[in-house]
């Protein structure tokens, strides 16, 4: 014997069925938004950078340590800002009075990075705004006083190592006590400019 369901009995249970894959698909739906919105988010730190915490649950509005490379958990409401570790650099034209008055002028190249131990530092100091608040700007400053000390020849003709050395002697310490390595800087297309 088999047993067969009358036609209207089936039709009866088509709308429970819909009524139950309903039912389900809202609660899933309603489970994945509590999960997404109450679960701790990540955050992945890549090489090369490291992380400062922005948080709401600390009393300097930031975490006191920041994050290495890899992945991290957060509570919910931090968010994390990156800072490259890595070797950076910014190109800049000079001119400036030398040592008689004439004025000359060069390129500069400077590389630097951010001390990984320091980050804080330049967080609570400059942010984002360290290359174009801090870097250049004291690059400039600490280049226009080196020239002044010397003749224009020895910047134009001269050997650069010479004016290259003096501006690294005074720049380096500079940067370093706002948490920035100097690591190379080079002068190129030295010429005499017109005042």
């Amino acid at each position: 014997m088999t047993s067969t369901v009358p036609k209207a009995e089936s039709r009866q249970m088509r709308p429970r069925n819909v009524a139950l894959v309903s039912s389900c698909l809202v609660l899933l739906l309603l489970a994945g938004l509590a999960f997404w919105r109450l679960a701790p988010p990540l955050a992945y730190v890549r090489q090369g950078t490291v992380g400062v915490v922005l948080s709401r649950y600390s009393q300097y509005g930031f975490r006191q340590a920041v994050l290495p490379p890899g992945l991290r958990l957060l509570i919910p409401g931090e968010r994390v800002i990156l800072y490259p570790t890595v070797p950076m650099s910014v190109t800049t034209s000079l001119g400036a009075p030398a040592r008689d008055g004439r004025n000359v002028g060069f390129d500069m190249n400077i590389e630097y990075s951010i001390d990984p131990g320091q980050v804080l530092l330049v967080h609570i100091q400059w942010q984002t705004r360290y290359a174009t608040d801090l870097v250049e700007p004291l690059a400039r400053g600490t280049a226009r006083e080196a020239v002044a000390g010397l003749w224009p020849e020895q910047v134009v003709m001269g050997p650069h190592d010479q004016v290259e050395r003096t501006i690294v002697a005074q720049l380096g310490p500079l940067l370093l006590d706002q948490g920035i390595i100097l690591n190379t800087l080079t002068i190129s297309n030295p010429r005499f400019e017109e005042p």
